[in-house]
Order: C-alpha cells, then sequence, then structure tokens
C-alpha cells in the first residue's frame, strides 16, 4: 500500500520523502521509502492506495517557472 508524504502542487527537494510502501500484514510494516532523486514539483499524486511492482505512485516535472 502507498502512503504519500507529499501532496498535489508541492515543491519536494532532493532527499525528501515522496512516498512509503507498507505491507499491513507484516511484523515490519515499511517496505520501501520513495525519495526525490532531485528537488522537483509533484504535479499528482497516486489517490487509489494498492501499489504492484513497476506502478507509478508520482507524476513530477522537473523544470518548472514560478508565476506570481
Amino acid at each position: 500500500m502507498a502512503v504519500m508524504d507529499c501532496a498535489s502542487g508541492q515543491i519536494v527537494k532532493k532527499g525528501q520523502r515522496i512516498a512509503h510502501i507498507i505491507d499491513i500484514g507484516s511484523e515490519a510494516p515499511e517496505i520501501e521509502v520513495i525519495e526525490a532523486d532531485q528537488d522537483m514539483y509533484i504535479i499528482s499524486t497516486r489517490l487509489n492506495p494498492p501499489v504492484d511492482t513497476g506502478d507509478r505512485i508520482a507524476f513530477a516535472g522537473t523544470k518548472w517557472q514560478d508565476y506570481e
């Protein structure tokens, strides 16, 4: 199950957590932590928590401009 640590529209810095994957039936539930490999803008995140290997958990942009 994917648990999002950020929200759509958020800027995530390199090394910051995007999400973590948990196994609700395990004694050590956290399976994997997904961190940003560079600064990025989170366009959208996953709303349906169940995930399989290779599923997308978020869409991110790496080049953007801030507008007033």
